[in-house]
């Protein structure tokens, strides 16, 4: 699925997503100006739950900042974040 906006101030903002045979969402990107901004990866357990909830989310954001989220239960995760500063000027 694809839906592309047109910002008031110019440029374009578009959002991809991808998903899996049975309907959920696995993959996430964003592109602002051409540019991915974002990206999102959920893993879902190889059962189908109760909850329909992923058991593992990556997210990929500008500056090579990357969270990590394993959730262990319906109502706990566990987070890890991961950051690597970018020379001036280069994007993601």
């Amino acid at each position: 699925m694809e839906v592309v906006k047109h910002k008031k101030r110019g440029g374009e903002l578009q959002k991809i997503s991808y998903f899996d045979a049975t309907g959920r969402r696995v993959l996430a990107e964003r592109y602002e100006g051409g540019q991915l901004t974002r990206l999102e990866l959920r893993e879902y357990p190889a059962r189908r739950t109760q909850y329909g909830r992923p058991t593992a989310s990556w997210l990929l954001v500008r500056g090579d900042y990357l969270r990590h989220q394993f959730l262990s239960a319906p109502t706990h995760a566990t987070t890890h974040y991961y950051h690597r500063l970018r020379p001036a000027g280069e994007c993601l």
